[in-house]
């Protein structure tokens, strides 16, 4: 599912012209994949944060980047924000 959805992502980098120079492709740092696999259930930036040993300000920002990409849902309660994989429709 999560290849499904870096294959789309590139897609849409090809069509805006946004490859890199030499031709790759958009990849995920390995925190960022691994957030991935945390988010097949509803996650929140202090779980990432204690999973992951980073500030939990990290973990927001790198769970907001996955969002951005559209590969994150999010959903807020209160105070706080829970994050799962977006599915693909």
């Amino acid at each position: 599912q999560i290849d499904g959805k870096l294959d789309v992502l590139n897609a849409k980098v090809d069509k805006a012209g946004l490859a890199k120079q030499d031709g790759s492709k958009a990849e995920l740092a390995s925190q960022e994949q691994k957030i991935l696999d945390l988010a097949q259930n509803r996650i929140t930036a202090n779980e990432i944060s204690d999973e992951l040993e980073i500030s939990r300000s990290n973990a927001s920002l790198k769970l907001n980047k996955l969002f951005d990409m559209g590969l994150l849902e999010k959903e807020q309660d209160g105070k706080t924000v829970y994050y799962q994989i977006k599915e693909i429709k």
